[in-house]
């Protein structure tokens, strides 16, 4: 069984003083940044300090070789092994442990995105639940490097929400031929406000198709529009959703628009079924990946 879940980190003084960005560097508001693995196994020598838990997950953040070398010292069970290369002070490196206790037979690192608004660093890790038929107690650990970027270090947790499409593609009878409709997002809830949606949504249909399965109100509709395109060259779709650290569902959108090969009117959308959520729900763009 297979874990995943976010760790939403503004990044740790583990190590020496950050140094500030690059003169003339800057970062949008939520990007992904590309990193490269270092090392990555089952089980981790290193033993967190006194006063944090022993046998539980903890993200470490190194700036320089000193912190670096002293952890990879105890990490590496005493083995003669170099510690690999990072690039301090341009770059740093990130090791992710899963701990004894966590019951994961691996981990990995899949995903992050710094939000420099808030000087977050959000790392999604996977982690595989399934028994090892083996007696000795797995610790596993994903280390990577990425950009050094600065922050304090915080430990927060989001877990991926579940979702399905109902329904997916190019034109949309919701606002069909609007020039002025820019797009929209939407949370349906009920369902006289989802069969409403979508007569509107089909009404570019005939016969009109009937409306899919959700089980209200266990469960809510998240609908996403493109709005008004003058080819077939623009696209949307929810990519992810994720449950965040301060009480909010984030629904995340991957759009794209360019010339299409035929001149036809279009209005994308994807449209999905998830859980209810009785909390604030937003919507936002994919992030864009910087080196």
């Amino acid at each position: 069984m297979r874990r995943i879940f976010l760790i939403a980190a503004v990044l740790a003084c583990c190590a020496s003083p950050v140094p500030a960005t690059p003169a003339g560097t800057t970062l949008p508001s939520g990007v992904n940044l590309l990193f490269r693995t270092l090392d990555r196994g089952s089980r981790s020598c290193w033993v967190p300090p006194e006063a944090s838990p022993i046998g539980r997950p903890h993200l470490l953040a190194f700036r320089d070789w000193r912190s670096w070398l002293d952890f990879w010292g105890q990490h590496s069970c005493g083995r003669e092994i170099p510690a690999p290369p990072v690039g301090f002070p341009m770059r740093m490196a990130i090791a992710y442990i899963a701990g004894s206790s966590s019951g994961a037979s691996s981990a990995e690192v899949k995903e992050i995105i710094y939000d420099r608004d808030r000087r977050l660093l959000l790392v999604q890790v996977e982690e595989d639940r399934t028994p090892l038929d083996q007696p000795q107690v797995p610790n596993p650990y994903h280390i990577v490097s990425c950009r050094n970027l600065p922050g304090e270090f915080v430990l927060h947790q989001e877990v991926r929400w579940p979702f399905r499409t109902l329904d997916i593609g190019l034109t949309s009878g919701y606002r069909y031929g609007d020039r002025g409709f820019g797009g929209e997002n939407m949370i349906l809830r009920e369902e006289p406000r989802f069969l409403e949606f979508w007569d509107a949504h089909t009404s570019n249909q005939s016969p009109p198709p009937p409306p899919p399965g959700i089980d209200f109100p266990s469960e809510m509709a998240l609908a996403t529009m493109f709005g008004y395109w003058p080819d077939n060259g623009a696209s949307i779709e929810i990519v992810k959703i994720t449950t965040t650290w301060f009480g909010a569902l984030r629904v995340e959108v991957s759009k794209g628009a360019e010339p299409g090969p035929l001149p036809a009117l279009t209005n994308p959308f994807h449209l999905v079924a998830t859980p209810r959520w009785e909390g604030p729900v937003f919507f936002v763009e994919a992030a864009q990946s910087v080196k």
